[in-house]
């Protein structure tokens, strides 16, 4: 197996990573850690626990409780205490997600 050597100058006996998005997104950076030995850790709001990257991953955790599904996946908070708490070594952000609904094109008159 092949594992780039920027991986191993971290921590070479933890290799997991955690994706702070769903969907295609997340199914895809699954994927490729898996093909690097990685262990994948998903994330996932009440409105998306039947999604399919919540069973791509090896393990996933409900975050966001009470919350809509943007406002869990922008609980940065939470996402890095579920990675504490599971010793992750990384976590991917995917794509972002604007949690201005209206952003001003022109900021400056």
């Amino acid at each position: 197996m092949f594992l780039h050597p920027f991986l191993n100058l971290i921590n070479p006996f933890s290799r997991e990573v955690l994706v702070a998005n769903r969907g295609e997104i997340a199914i895809r950076v699954f994927r490729a850690a898996r093909e690097l030995g990685m262990k994948t850790v998903a994330i996932y709001a009440h409105e998306d626990r039947n999604n399919l990257h919540r069973r791509k991953a090896d393990e996933a955790f409900q975050i966001g409780k009470g919350l809509g599904p943007v406002d869990a996946y922008l609980n940065i908070k939470e996402i890095v205490q579920v990675a504490k708490e599971q010793g992750v070594t990384y976590i991917h952000p995917g794509l972002t997600l604007n949690p201005d609904p209206n952003p001003d094109p022109n900021p400056n008159p």
